[in-house]
């Protein structure tokens, strides 16, 4: 019997494939269509390990399965190899990106052909290649002609490292700082020029597709979060003393999602752009706000978010008039107020957002709810034909001065175990804290008060009340009381025969407690955070006391303001100063500002440079290629200068998937045929960590050609799968710094084969979730393998022996 060995059988059947064109897809095949496609790779590293060929052997799984069920298989492949990933392998190198691309294309191609995956070689793309780069610089002139591309200064991330600007998305979290999501290095803010397209043009509409999407929940939630659509509504507020300015002239509008809680507004903060923007018209501010707005504005908008740092600020001196209330409202400067969200000024709410209320603490500046939280008891609700009395009250929470237990009142001739905290109405002309502290006295005997401080949280709750024998609708306020000691006077009969204080430990206290809403203002109490960011019944808030939020909500709105929608996603920012990427097709005429060149004219060609590494200039290098940066207007003839900005490497990505549909077209990106024929791609396999930078872009690229009239899909990828990592057999992130680097080849040169190494990759766990690799586990398959054969082996020779034609 003739043993298995891959070394000889698959080198030969590979080859077989090749020559007889088995996998090439057929455009006038009458099959049903499947395009199967993985993410295309950027061929950044000398060679391929076995946590990057999981991809695509889960995708090649896909393909083969699809082609014996009846369909004809689009699965090609290509080099995403512009862009900071290939620059930076080539510097580190010591070669230009061209030598470098094209010696790891080569390795990369001779790994995955050894890997035996089923590609259509024959509709091979390369992004760094002038007959596909032009094609992208043509679709640059197309967006530019519809007002999608546009050029403005803007506050931008820098990586000092790359040197180069950073899109957004671009930016992570890593230790409390931002860094580069390429090379962890700490970014920098910088205002410079740039050119990006109107990605936000397309908000709502990429936002409310992703419903029909056959995708990961939770990619979709990430677009949903990074889109950040909020309905809401625009109130103006007016402003006050403006140093150097006139007093009736200035105005700022807030964008707020919560407009029931206008009366709570008790200060406004405006962010530092827009601070910035006030001193650039004349405003003579404190030198104190000076000083932090240029501090301020250097911050990335990744730190200015992060809510586990102090918030900080300046008081501006300005004053703005509460629409609603007409009182008077600081005007505080903050940096976690962002100058490209909204208006870049919030009215400040710190009964009701988290925010605000740290800031107000820290700051102490006035708390003031206007929402409280409904609470109906249902161990003890409201009796039928019984009169309904509404009052407001309070509700204290004491702790014992020297033992960690809390002061409640055990409810005499209550139905059940009911204990509650010290609770009683407000009097005319008390405050809250006035009246926690005569409702102690009253109910406890307790009177040695260091301090009563009401918090922000209210209750509207609705119970019977069973001393009093009546139905309540009380607006209850939550007061906390630090007692000095815990000497008393003498408490009246008449509570003696009602009520009996007892102290409870804080262990028992939630369990023993009367009533939803109190436990709510223990848990807020144990928590120190006594927001109450949802809805309820507006309350303080003159005519609309007593309405429900939502309801308040629009009336508030169409009374002191407008409907408005707003987006935390930003405009795409496509410019890079680097060397390796596609060339932005405009020049720059001191007569005719900036001009296009013709769509016949290109492709721009990227000049070979002997020096290509980036400055901290903010030049691309190709400013110092002085024959290739000046030349002619297309327009007047005249002297001009090329754009040395290069675009970002996930432009070339975003529409890739349509070349392969027509990857030899001379005349156009592809023929609309053939892209109709082949889209939308059927299933798509990649990492989950482009989720809001390659995918996003891809779709928004998509329906603006399916606006042109290009494409008939509104969507690329029908189906998303995101394969899993493999780590290295030690834990950690594979890589040859770590030694635990398992290139494939090696493994199929031992003698495993790539069959072996495809069925363990299949089978070392759910393709979407990560997993360490383990050194051993190819030996399992390999041996099953060696079974299968012997197996079909054994089966053909008892066929010979029986002289059967099973051969």
């Amino acid at each position: 019997m003739k043993r298995y060995d891959p070394k000889e059988l698959e080198p030969k059947w590979q080859q077989i494939w090749e020559e007889t064109k088995l996998y090439e897809a057929k455009d006038d095949d009458p099959r049903p269509k499947w395009y199967q496609l993985e993410f295309f790779p950027y061929p950044s590293g000398i060679t391929m390990h076995v946590g990057h060929v999981r991809n695509y052997v889960i995708s090649d799984a896909f393909a083969r399965y699809k082609r014996m069920t009846g369909h004809n298989v689009l699965h090609p492949m290509g080099w995403d190899a512009f862009g900071l990933p290939a620059e930076n392998e080539a510097i580190k190198s010591g070669r230009s990106p061209q030598d470098s691309n094209r010696s790891n294309i080569k390795t990369f191609k001779r790994q995955l052909k050894a890997v035996g995956l089923s590609y259509d070689w024959s509709r091979e793309i390369n992004s760094s290649e002038p007959d596909y780069y032009r094609w992208t610089q043509w679709f640059f002139l197309h967006f530019l002609d519809k007002g999608l591309a546009y050029k403005a200064e803007a506050a931008v991330n820098w990586c000092p490292h790359d040197k180069t600007v950073l899109a957004n998305e671009q930016v992570i979290k890593q230790g409390g700082v931002n860094v580069c999501e390429r090379c962890g290095h700490e970014v920098e803010k910088r205002n410079l020029p740039q050119w990006f397209f109107r990605i936000t043009d397309y908000a709502d509409r990429l936002l409310d597709d992703l419903e029909d999407l056959n995708w990961p929940e939770s990619v979709k939630a990430m677009q949903r979060n990074w889109i950040g659509r909020s309905v809401g509504a625009e109130i103006e507020f007016e402003l006050l003393g403006i140093t150097g300015q006139d007093e009736d002239k200035h105005k700022v509008s807030v964008f707020t999602t919560r407009a029931d809680t206008l009366a709570g507004a008790t200060f406004m903060v405006v962010s530092p752009e827009l601070a910035q923007s006030w001193l650039e018209m004349d405003w003579k501010a404190p030198q104190t706000a000076k000083d932090y707005i240029a501090k301020a504005v250097l911050k990335s908008e990744i730190e200015r978010q992060d809510d586990t740092k102090a918030k900080t600020g300046v008081d501006s001196g300005i004053r703005a008039i509460n629409p609603m209330t007409k009182e008077e409202i600081p005007v505080w400067i903050a940096d976690y107020v962002l100058g490209g969200y909204g208006t870049g000024a919030i009215m400040a709410v710190p009964a009701h957002d988290a925010r605000d209320y740290e800031f107000a603490r820290k700051f102490d500046l006035e708390i003031k709810p206007v929402v409280a939280e409904e609470f109906i008891n249902q161990d003890s609700p409201w009796r039928p034909g019984v009169d309904i009395v509404e009052v407001e009250a309070v509700e204290v929470i004491a702790k014992h001065p020297t033992e960690d237990k809390f002061l409640m009142l055990e409810r005499k001739n209550w139905e059940g175990d009911a204990l509650g905290f010290v609770t009683g109405g407000v009097e005319d002309g008390e405050s809250p804290a006035d009246a926690a502290i005569r409702e102690l006295r009253e109910e406890a005997g307790l009177t040695d008060i260091d301090q009563a401080q009401a918090t922000p949280f209210v209750v509207d709750a609705q119970f019977y009340h069973q001393h009093k024998k009546l139905n309540r609708r009380a607006t209850i306020q939550t007061v906390v009381v630090t007692l000095k000691s815990l000497k008393s006077v003498p408490v009246s009969a008449q509570e003696k025969a009602i009520n009996e204080p007892v102290w409870i430990e804080r262990k028992d206290v939630k369990s023993r407690l009367f009533g939803e809403g109190s436990k709510k203002s223990f848990d807020m109490y144990l928590n120190d955070n006594f927001v109450h960011t949802g809805e309820g019944t507006i309350i303080n808030s003159g005519e609309f006391n007593r309405v429900p939020s939502s309801e308040a909500r629009e009336k508030i709105t169409i009374k002191f303001g407008s409907e408005k929608v707003n987006y935390k996603m930003r405009d795409w920012l496509i410019s890079r100063q680097r060397y390796w990427g596609a060339p932005i097709p405009v020049v720059y005429c001191k007569k005719d500002g900036i001009v296009p060149i013709p769509k016949d004219q290109l492709p721009v060609e990227l000049p070979e440079l002997e020096t290509y590494q980036p400055a901290d200039d903010g030049r691309s290098p190709l400013a110092r290629a002085t024959d290739w940066l000046h030349t002619t207007c297309p327009k007047c003839g005249g002297a001009a200068e090329r754009e040395t900005d290069t675009m970002d490497t996930f432009v070339d990505s975003s529409w890739y998937f349509l070349r392969f549909t027509d990857p030899h077209n001379d005349q156009a990106p592809f023929d609309k045929q053939k892209a109709d024929k082949w889209m939308p791609v059927d299933t798509y396999v990649g990492g989950v960590e482009h989720a809001v930078m390659h995918l996003l872009f891809a779709r928004f690229w998509t329906k603006v050609l399916y606006d042109d009239g290009m494409v008939k899909d509104k969507e690329p990828f029908k189906i998303l799968r995101n394969q899993g990592l493999i780590g290295g057999s030690d834990g950690r992130k594979m890589g040859k710094r770590y030694g635990n680097f398992v290139a494939p080849d090696e493994l199929i040169d031992k003698g495993y084969g790539a069959d072996a190494l495809r069925l363990y990759e299949l089978f070392i766990g759910p393709y979407d979730q990560g997993v360490d690799w383990n050194p051993t586990g190819i030996d399992g398959t390999k041996r099953f393998l060696n079974r299968v054969w012997t197996l079909v082996q054994d089966h053909l020779d008892a066929g010979k022996a029986r002289g059967d034609n099973t051969g």
